[in-house]
């Protein structure tokens, strides 16, 4: 976290940083824009955004919708702000907060970062919420990458799985009917 915090001081490695990793939200949007209506969701939450948010980036790019970036980490959340400020950026609205107490998960599409932590109360929380359809994309890291990042359990979710080459696992959850 400490090195995504410098790479966002210098706009050279947060490009370098966003060509490597722009792959990741890329293929889970072409994924989901073939199997869902992204046009009924009223706004995009990433939880775990980072100091360098690239999925908030990416998808306040790509839909047309307001885009919402948690983040808990004071100084993530600091170097995000200002990395978007450098970047003009004013599309994605940074949210300094715990995501398992964010209550404004309803109509939407909601992404949990890979790094995020506390993940499964993430997910008790999102999936907690009866408001309006959700469509969430939870990565998750891979066998060998087990040690390193933290899993929620899906028992008892239907899920749709996306393989990355990076050694990690987006699962897609939906109470929106596909292509509805």
């Amino acid at each position: 976290m400490i090195e995504e915090v410098f790479l966002s001081l210098f706009t050279e490695s947060f490009e370098y940083f966003y060509r490597e990793w722009e792959v990741l939200p890329e293929i889970e949007l072409a994924f989901l824009s073939k199997r869902y209506d992204l046009s009924k969701i009223d706004k995009v939450v990433v939880v775990g955004a980072g100091a360098i948010p690239y999925t908030a980036i990416f998808f306040s790019q790509r839909i047309d919708k307001p885009v919402y970036a948690i983040e808990k980490n004071v100084l993530a959340y600091f170097a995000s702000l200002r990395l978007l400020r450098r970047l003009k950026i004013s599309t994605i609205k940074v949210v300094h907060g715990l995501a398992q107490l964010h209550h404004d998960y309803g109509n939407s599409l909601i992404i949990i970062t890979l790094h995020t932590l506390s993940k499964q109360m993430v997910m008790d929380q999102v999936m907690g919420s009866d408001r309006g359809s959700r469509i969430v994309v939870i990565r998750q890291p891979s066998t060998q990458n087990a040690r390193e990042f933290e899993s929620a359990c899906l028992d008892g979710f239907n899920y749709e799985i996306v393989e990355h080459k990076q050694g990690l696992f987006s699962f897609i959850i939906s109470n929106q009917f596909e292509g509805s």
